[in-house]
């Protein structure tokens, strides 16, 4: 997961805005969850969120 090289970041950042992509693993299945935990452990928020019919999102998440 990408996200988690960029963990030094998220915890120094007092200002960020993410667009992230989630792509599926395999059918209905994919890493949103996990992300979302993630993302929330370092007080981020998703702000907009775009769900594909087949499952992959795009989201936009912002660290005040």
């Amino acid at each position: 997961m990408m996200l988690k090289d960029a963990k030094n970041i998220l915890s120094k950042s007092n200002n960020i805005s993410l667009l992230i992509e989630i792509h599926n693993l395999l059918e209905n299945s994919n890493y949103y969850e996990p992300i979302k935990e993630f993302l929330n452990s370092y007080n981020s928020k998703i702000e907009f969120e775009i769900v594909a019919k087949n499952g992959e999102r795009h989201i936009v998440v912002r660290k005040y």
